[in-house]
């Protein structure tokens, strides 16, 4: 019956709607920006734009998550293949992968495909997964992993410190990169907690071979704080907020002349 098969087609949301926005990373010290995380937005039949938190929980639910970030990891690798052509100093992208995502068989050929369609190489995309995700301690994914950091992939911990992170975890998990929530990193924080859990966590990270990348940065005080106990790559509202392909290619066009 037709009609059916219709209506259900029209419950989901069109792709078209999601698109990707992009908020660059920096290297404090040397002010360079070291690649750029992409993220999902969904624009509105009424104009206005709505971010991951509205419909990130019931796509996930629905399946539709897969179909979704493969949509946005595939304008990413276009942009980025594109801005490489055009000499513009962009090193690699961040996309987000959802543990929905990494339940599906091809994902490693999907990725693999991806780039070999765009003539990007392995490091040109990073997968940042929640921190959430590792908390089910579940084997498959760690297996599904492991498989995508041997292909070349790397694979970034996303929102760490946000949830009830188990540092033993991390001995086991394939993750190169620590993306940690720097947001209680706040002007209120008069007993230092804050601050000595930062630089414990950046140290540990340091000690085992991660790298670490503060997010959720927003003033310069937070960044100098930060690069005093050496993390040094950010992002955050403090140097930019998230900002459609147009405007984030201002922004390396920018770096692109500091470059000369």
């Amino acid at each position: 019956d037709m009609s059916e098969t219709n209506s259900s087609a029209d419950s989901r949301p069109e792709l078209r709607c999601f698109v990707p926005y992009f908020q660059p990373v920096f290297n404090y010290d040397t002010g360079e920006m070291v690649g750029a995380e992409v993220l999902t937005r969904h624009l509105k039949t009424d104009g206005s734009i709505e971010g991951p938190a509205s419909f990130i929980e019931s796509f996930e639910k629905s399946g539709f998550i897969y179909e979704m970030d493969r949509h946005i990891w595939n304008l990413a690798c276009m942009h980025l293949s594109r801005w490489r052509k055009d000499g513009y100093p962009i090193r690699s992208l961040s996309v987000n992968v959802s543990r929905r995502d990494l339940y599906h068989e091809d994902i490693a050929v999907y990725l693999r495909n991806l780039l070999d369609r765009y003539g990007l190489d392995r490091e040109s995309l990073h997968l940042e997964i929640t921190e959430t995700a590792f908390s089910e301690n579940n084997g498959q994914l760690v297996n599904v992993l492991e498989g995508l950091k041997s292909d070349g992939f790397k694979v970034e911990m996303d929102d760490f410190g946000s949830g009830y992170s188990s540092l033993c975890s991390l001995k086991d998990i394939p993750v190169e990169v620590l993306k940690m929530d720097s947001g209680f990193l706040s002007a209120t924080d008069k007993s230092h907690r804050c601050g000595s859990i930062i630089t414990s966590i950046i140290q540990m990270a340091h000690a085992i071979d991660m790298q670490v990348i503060a997010e959720g940065v927003e003033t310069k005080r937070q960044a100098d704080f930060l690069k005093s106990v050496g993390c040094l790559k950010m992002q955050g509202y403090y140097f930019s907020r998230p900002v459609p392909a147009e405007e984030f290619e201002h922004l390396i066009e920018k770096e692109k002349e500091q470059s000369k």
